[in-house]
């Protein structure tokens, strides 16, 4: 019998695996398990089944209740003490996937606040100089561009008016040579040479250069989404970034978020919204490839266990999704395109707050179901498996037991009627 459900077993799990349906590498448990199960289910309900083929007296029928009874409860303790094993291995893997999510929360926030830092020594040292030159530029932020590989670039950008316009272009051309013009986006998107605007603000310097040389003289109030930003730091005060942008300095399209710190004049008030205004002389700049900087955070995040979203919720809908993470086991990189990812819940199992500025960021981490279920996979078998052998044991003398009890009582019952008989013949034959 053994044999026969070896191979079974061996039959049914080879299916498994030439289906795709189980892992080459689960075979030999999962031939374990099913032949352990199959195993187990005859001596446990063999007892139950001998019991119940027996004849319909009165004395069989109690023996079968006895030895049902014993098996039932015992089978149901060992069930019930596997599933409550299973239940608090779950509770304690998804605090422990709870724990490593809000550690990652708290790590994404302090590097934000890292990358606002930059910009904010970037000012300081603007400040500090009377003049700052491209050469000066490149040397204090060689050292974050290094420390920091998701922030693709830092920029001063200035801002002018019409009248400027013509010096600024002399200095632009000073600094890098005849070739750099004033930009803009056009409304095809494409960078075309700027029109006559009231007001500009131009990138001045930026780093690494070679990289983005062609941003030198962008008017950045060019782009919508960038001047909502702009207009929003210099009338708070304070940093904001974007909503999302296609990254030009990626390898591949994947979405940033520029970061602008408003930079005000030397000695000018700026205690109301219209002193800003007037005081405003620039923007330091930060550009954040955002699928850069969550990789370079976690980069065994496939072995976590978990899947990350980031939204920018206080944009459009269609515009929200910042970065998705895809799981593990399609082999696809991360994917932040495509708002319909079916591999992800439709909630999910925390949220966090980012602080950016200016925006509203919340991080949403899913716990990958397939993890939970490999982590789980033994989960309550040293209950089980104990539990179902003792099971056995219990049906088995628990048949012994009834069938030695109904044997003696049988043994008394047939002894009585002899007794009977036999006094009943003494009778007889002394009334005779």
């Amino acid at each position: 019998l053994g044999d026969v459900y070896k191979r079974q077993a061996m039959a049914g799990s080879s299916v498994l695996v030439l289906a795709g349906a189980l892992d080459v590498e689960s075979w030999v448990a999962t031939i374990v398990t099913w032949w352990g199960g199959d195993t187990l289910g005859v001596l446990i309900f063999t007892p139950m089944l001998l019991v119940w083929r027996l004849d319909r007296k009165q004395e069989w029928v109690n023996r079968r209740g006895s030895v049902t009874a014993v098996l039932i409860v015992t089978f149901g303790l060992a069930i019930t003490a596997y599933g409550y094993v299973r239940t608090l291995d779950k509770t304690n893997v998804l605090l422990e996937l709870e724990a490593i999510s809000t550690d990652m929360a708290k790590e994404l926030n302090l590097t934000l606040k890292a990358y606002l830092s930059i910009l904010a020594s970037q000012e300081g040292t603007f400040q500090s100089l009377e003049r700052v030159t491209p050469e000066q530029f490149k040397t204090f932020s060689q050292v974050p561009l290094v420390e920091f590989p998701a922030l693709k670039a830092v920029s001063w950008n200035t801002r002018f008016s019409h009248e400027q316009r013509p010096e600024i272009e002399r200095t632009l051309r000073q600094y890098y040579g005849s070739g750099v013009e004033m930009t803009e986006l056009s409304d095809e998107g494409k960078q075309v040479s700027a029109s006559n605007q009231n007001e500009y603000v131009s990138v001045m310097m930026i780093e690494p250069l070679e990289e983005n040389i062609n941003a030198l003289g962008f008017n950045v109030m060019s782009n919508p989404v960038r001047q909502e930003a702009l207009d929003h730091a210099r009338d708070l005060g304070k940093a904001v970034a974007t909503g999302r942008i296609a990254l030009v300095q990626a390898d591949q399209d994947r979405y940033g978020v520029l970061i602008f710190r408003p930079h005000y004049k030397t000695g000018q008030s700026r205690d109301s919204t219209e002193d800003r205004r007037r005081a405003i002389q620039g923007y330091h700049t930060g550009v954040i490839d955002i699928e850069a900087m969550i990789r370079s955070l976690f980069p065994e995040i496939e072995a976590t266990g978990i899947e990350l979203q980031l939204l920018d919720l206080a944009a459009r809908q269609n515009e929200r999704l910042l970065y998705r993470s895809l799981p593990s086991e399609s082999g696809d990189k991360a994917e932040i395109k495509s708002p319909q990812n079916t591999a992800f819940k439709l909630n999910p199992d925390w949220v966090y707050a980012i602080n950016m500025p200016g925006r509203e960021w919340e991080l949403q981490a899913f716990a990958r179901d397939s993890y939970i279920k490999q982590r789980l996979q033994k989960s309550g078998w040293e209950v089980l498996v104990p539990g179902l052998i003792i099971t056995c044991l219990i049906g088995f003398l628990a048949l012994l037991g009834t069938g030695r009890q109904l044997e003696l009582k049988t043994t008394v019952d047939e002894r009585t009627r002899e007794l009977l008989s036999e006094i009943t013949d003494r009778k007889v034959v002394e009334q005779a």
